[in-house]
This record gives C-alpha cells, sequence and structure tokens, in this order.
C-alpha cells in the first residue's frame, strides 16, 4: 500500500469515528488509544503515583510456596497472575526445586497449583496454573520500548514479608552471552523471596520479572525483560504438566533465590456445610487442614462422638481422612459399644470464602453397632462457607 492510500484510509478511519457522534471528551480522551489502533502502535499509558501501582496489584502478586514429596515446604518465591482463570507468571527457579505447590494471596487465602503450563529454563520464566477463576491480575507491556534510566517498581514477597513494593530506575540493559537474552539491571531492591515478582513501569504495566540480586554489589539487582513470557504464551501453552524438580539452572538466575519456608500463621474459623448445614471447627497452618464438626446431636447414648478430619496438600488437591467415633447401645440393654470409622476426603478447591470438596460418607441407615459396620460408602461432593456471626 503506498504512503497516499495509507494516509487516505487513517484519514477515512478518523472521521468515520470522530462524526459517528462521539463527544468531544470522549473524542480526546480515545485519542492515544485510537492513533496506537489505527497505526498499530502501543499507546503510552497514563503515569501513575507508586500507591496506585500497588493498589492496582494489589490481589495480583502472589506467593508461591513449594513442597517436597513430604509435604513440607520447602521455599517460597514470588508471582503474579496473568489471566482470570488462574494462569501466573514467574521464574523458572522458583518452582524447580519442589513436587507441588500452593499459591498464597496477601489476605491469606491459598489455591493449589495445579501444574505448570510452559517454562523457558533458559531466561529463567515459567507459567503456572493456579486451582480456581476469577482472579485479579495485570497488564503486561512492552519491554523492548524501555530505556535507561526510567522509573520502575518492583512488588513481591521478600523473606515472606507480602506485598512489599520498592523503587528505583533501570540502570542498565544487559545481554547474557551464553545465549544473547537480555537482563535489565534495577536499583529497585531484591531480596530472597522476591523473586518471580513484577516489575512495574509508571504506568502500571508489568514489563519484567525479577530474578536475582548480586551479593556485594550495592543495588546491583536483575529482572527478566517481560517479553519472554509473552513469547511463551504466544508459542501457546501446553497441558497442565508436573513440576521440573531440580533440573539445573545456569548461575547468574539464582543468585537471589534461596528464601526460606514461610512461617504460616495459623488461622482458625468457624465454617458452615451449604450442603447438609453442619458446622465445623476449620484449622489451617502451612500445608495441614483440620476440622472437627461442632453441632454434633448430644445423646446420652453417643457421648464423646466426635467427626475429625485431618488433610494435608498433595498436588491440586488436599488429601486426607475424616475419623468418625460414635459410641453406640447393643439392643437395648446399658451396653456401648464404642465404634472407629475412617473415611475418603479430599477438597479441590480452597479460598476465603469457599472450602469445595467431597468426602467419603457412610449409609447410616445400614449401620451395624456391632460389628461397627456401615457396608455403604459413598463419595458426596460438599461446599463449605464461612459462618455468619
Amino acid at each position: 500500500m503506498s504512503w497516499k492510500s495509507t494516509s487516505w484510509t487513517l484519514a477515512c478511519g478518523l472521521t468515520l469515528l470522530v462524526h459517528g457522534g462521539w463527544p468531544l471528551r470522549a473524542q480526546r480522551a480515545g485519542w492515544p488509544a485510537l492513533m496506537a489502533l489505527l497505526t498499530g502502535t502501543q499507546a503510552t499509558p497514563p503515569r501513575k503515583d507508586i500507591p496506585a501501582i500497588a493498589r492496582d496489584a494489589k490481589g495480583a502478586v502472589v506467593s508461591i510456596v513449594m513442597f517436597d514429596k513430604a509435604g513440607q515446604p520447602i521455599s517460597q518465591g514470588s508471582g503474579f497472575f496473568i489471566s482470570v482463570d488462574g494462569r501466573a507468571a514467574t521464574n523458572y527457579h522458583v518452582i524447580r526445586t519442589g513436587t507441588s505447590a500452593i499459591i498464597k494471596l496477601a489476605g491469606g487465602a491459598f489455591f493449589a497449583v495445579d501444574g505448570v503450563l510452559a517454562l523457558d529454563r533458559d531466561h529463567d520464566v515459567a507459567i503456572i496454573k493456579a486451582h480456581g477463576n476469577d482472579f485479579r491480575t495485570v497488564a503486561l507491556g512492552d519491554s523492548d520500548r524501555l530505556q535507561v534510566g526510567e522509573e520502575v517498581v518492583a512488588i513481591g514477597n521478600p523473606l515472606s514479608l507480602e506485598s512489599t513494593v520498592s523503587n528505583g530506575i533501570l540502570s542498565g540493559i544487559r545481554t547474557i552471552q551464553e545465549h544473547g537474552s537480555q537482563v535489565l539491571q534495577i536499583t529497585a531492591p531484591i531480596s530472597p523471596g522476591s523473586s518471580g515478582g513484577p516489575l512495574f513501569n509508571m504506568g502500571g504495566e508489568v514489563i519484567g520479572i525479577t530474578t536475582s540480586h548480586l551479593g556485594g554489589g550495592e543495588n546491583l539487582n536483575f529482572a527478566v525483560p517481560i517479553n519472554e513470557v509473552k513469547r511463551l504464551l504466544q508459542d501457546g501453552l501446553s497441558k497442565v504438566q508436573g513440576f521440573p524438580v531440580g533440573q539445573d539452572l545456569p548461575p547468574v538466575r539464582t543468585a537471589g533465590e534461596g528464601a526460606p519456608p514461610p512461617s504460616f500463621t495459623r488461622t482458625v474459623a468457624l465454617w458452615k456445610s451449604q450442603t447438609t448445614g453442619n458446622e465445623y471447627r476449620v484449622e489451617i497452618e502451612g500445608d495441614t487442614f483440620k476440622a472437627e464438626r461442632m453441632d454434633l446431636p448430644k445423646d446420652p447414648a453417643h457421648e464423646g462422638a466426635y467427626v475429625r478430619t485431618t488433610a494435608r496438600h498433595q498436588g491440586s488437591k488436599w488429601i486426607g481422612k475424616t475419623q468418625i467415633f460414635l459410641p453406640c447401645a447393643l439392643g437395648h440393654g446399658p451396653v456401648i459399644n464404642k465404634c472407629h470409622m475412617t473415611m475418603g476426603f479430599e477438597i479441590t478447591e480452597m479460598g476465603p470464602d469457599l472450602i469445595r470438596g467431597r468426602i467419603e460418607n457412610p449409609d447410616l441407615s445400614q449401620f451395624d453397632c456391632k460389628s461397627c459396620n456401615a457396608p455403604k460408602k459413598e463419595w458426596k461432593d460438599f461446599v463449605w462457607a464461612p459462618k455468619k456471626q
């Protein structure tokens, strides 16, 4: 297409849009975006202050906690959601050491990680999938347009101090000779546990993933350009796969990692089943979930009865057992038999307002007190929500 025909197309497009009934204020407000659309360039977002960037990122920046085969937390890093259905970006070295993971929001909610959708060891980036939906997300910028000297803001979880905000400048764009890729040198402070967190420009767009700092060098911190993540997205994501479990990474990429596992706050609350109405005292600490039913009928024949559940985080679920102790009267006499039963228990989704899963229920209509046996066991779905006070 010639320059004249291109100009004519732009002019016609502008004429149609401007005279299509837009208010003058809307025309002016939409002008940069309109020009970007017609010319194929990316509009520069309006400048924000640091508190605004931090507010907009709230709920989208997360902690990623890795667990070993025994279900013990072994390391912690940062990440951020890039889609409402749970895709999250982070560093490859954050996820390489464990066999399972959870994502923890600053508000205290936990979400199991289903697995890995894509990774690039050389560029130290990975995209993982959290179990759930309706997550808050960040906007991705264009790291090819960065200029040395511009201001940047980093948000992460250094040493498990969640949602820590720091700022600085882009002090250099360096090339790694091994494979010709670039890293962003920044002055915004980074500590162990910050790896995988977003680096923002002053328009509130993510332009990098904070990855490392060099010990002994003041303000020598680095980030991976966000276009490496966008390249993974353009190449297409695979089905969810397992974690890489300890594969080697070039030394330059791991200089800032090694955060100890976080000290989880023990939380205790009352929850109510939306399917049965039963009430439970729920305790969550780290990767351990405990629940006890609190509203068992007050029956002298069943004095001392309990229903207690313990589950551990495994892969994308929390899996455990429910222990039932049910004293029961043999016949019409005073003899009491103390029956113990064990049932399966799974949680498939956990958030601040919902716990969803399934439990193996005995058919108590056929319960035999003498043998302590309920011959039929069926898995039934459940949904719990916090009990309203």
